[in-house]
């Protein structure tokens, strides 16, 4: 048997330990953002492997309305655009992440990324989710083993 469970899940971005997590099947979804291999045919229908140097990928997820974390990377979307436009682009300070899935031994790591578009401000009568897309220069993924359990 094995066993898992989100609580030994931790996304930690510049330092910072997210939590208020919509409780989901699909929380947090880290991932590349072009394809590793593409083909080319020959006129005789041998293929050629094109392979990319492309390792750019994204970090998305899930809060809830009432995450502390919101305000954070509310603070980070800003600051870093504010940053952005004001000319001084030795004082951008791209956004690192880290995805650690401590049971199965899996992490995954995002390098030099940026908050592309602040989510929508949504309200209603019940309670929202607000959904968070970093994107970086490279997204390195990890996948480790879920050991047995049991007899």
């Amino acid at each position: 048997m094995k066993q898992y469970s989100f609580a030994s899940v931790d996304l930690i971005i510049d330092g910072l330990m997210i939590d208020g997590f919509q409780d989901s099947e699909d929380i947090i979804s880290v991932g590349r953002a072009v394809p590793q291999h593409g083909k080319v045919m020959d006129a005789r229908g041998k293929m050629v492997a094109i392979s990319s140097a492309d390792k750019s990928g994204f970090f998305t997820f899930n809060l809830l309305q009432t995450s502390d974390s919101n305000i954070a990377l509310q603070t980070k979307a800003l600051l870093t655009h504010d940053t952005g436009t004001s000319g001084g682009s030795d004082l951008f300070v791209p956004v690192q992440a880290m995805l650690n899935d401590k049971m199965g031994a899996t992490i995954c790591t995002g390098v030099n990324g940026i908050l592309v578009m602040q989510p929508a401000v949504v309200r209603g009568t019940g309670l929202q989710t607000v959904t968070w897309t970093i994107e970086f220069e490279q997204v390195w993924m990890g996948r480790g083993v879920y050991g047995d359990t049991g007899i």
